[in-house]
């Protein structure tokens, strides 16, 4: 059965306000996914977002940050945003982004042309970003020129900009626990990416694997989730199974193509999510068709039963 968006967020609300547990859970901002996860992601969540190019794990982080943004931005629009459930949904206490690779303003400029400026200049005025660009680049060929050189710390109101450079980043990676220590404590993290730390090499991938572990450990008593983007065939396959049981939840974002013409779908599904699924009434287990809408972000167009 299909819906049109606006149905399918208010009926998916309607349908589960009796059954929904918000306890420990904080909103994601895209509010069909929240309510078949019955109120959200659980605190304490490593999540890894293993996805094809361009199928819209990027988009998701984008859009789960902006619309979290919005609540503190414009208290008006949490109904519109949200659905009549918003006043029972939890939210962080801050929202986190990540970029491992890209400058800050490379990332404001992709955020300004896809979606509306509300949702941009949200973003922009309180989300944390930081920006670990030029520690990245550092003992590679890229020339030290065409890296951006900023001061350390800037920004207003309550968004800090932090630009971290090579000269405070060690060989061990102790900045990625210096990161989420920082950062994930009553609140969400995007990590943008798994991917980048990857193939840097500047970090052992066993050392990566104790990191997360040691991560996923702690998170409980932080209170806060990390969401980690990484695209699929970096590595071979064991080396990604590996990876994937670093985590509590395995989000899998894909392109489908359609049996009956030469048209593509984007579809996210739950590989595993250990603390959820059992939970999930049978008819919940299901995988999202989805699309990017300049308007909205990242939304769901419809969901399919999983059987």
């Amino acid at each position: 059965m299909e819906w049109d968006v606006p149905d399918i967020e208010q009926a998916a609300l309607e349908d589960k306000m009796i059954r929904i547990d918000f306890t420990d859970r904080y909103s994601t901002g895209v509010v069909t996914f929240d309510s078949v996860l019955k109120g959200g992601v659980p605190v304490g969540s490593l999540i890894l977002m293993l996805t094809d190019e361009g199928a819209g794990a990027l988009e998701f982080a984008f859009t789960s940050a902006a619309k979290l943004s919005l609540v503190k931005d414009k208290p008006d629009m949490k109904l519109f945003t949200f659905g009549d459930f918003y006043s029972h949904m939890q939210f962080p206490e801050r929202v986190t982004y990540v970029s491992i690779s890209r400058a800050h303003q490379d990332v404001l400029l992709e955020i300004y042309a896809s979606f509306d400026p509300s949702l941009a200049e949200s973003f922009e005025r309180h989300v944390r970003f930081m920006d670990f660009s030029s520690a990245y680049f550092k003992g590679s060929r890229v020339p030290s020129h065409w890296i951006e050189r900023p001061d350390d710390i800037s920004g207003k109101g309550d968004k800090v900009i932090y630009k971290v450079h090579a000269s405070d980043v060690d060989r061990k990676g102790t900045f990625l626990i210096d990161v989420v220590e920082d950062s994930a404590k009553e609140g969400i993290v995007y990590i943008d990416s798994l991917t980048d730390l990857i193939i840097n090499h500047r970090l052992d991938n066993k050392e990566m694997m104790m990191i997360l572990k040691g991560l996923r450990r702690v998170l409980h008593n932080w209170k806060g989730i990390v969401f980690f983007i990484l695209h699929k065939g970096v590595l071979p396959p064991m080396e990604e199974a590996q990876f994937r049981d670093c985590f509590d939840a395995v989000m899998n974002f894909e392109w489908v193509k359609s049996p009956r013409s030469s048209k593509r779908q984007r579809y996210m599904h739950f590989e595993k999510f250990g603390s959820v699924m059992p939970q999930l009434d049978r008819e919940d287990i299901v995988r999202f068709a989805t699309e990017v809408s300049y308007a909205s972000g990242f939304v769901v167009v419809n969901t399919e039963r999983i059987e």
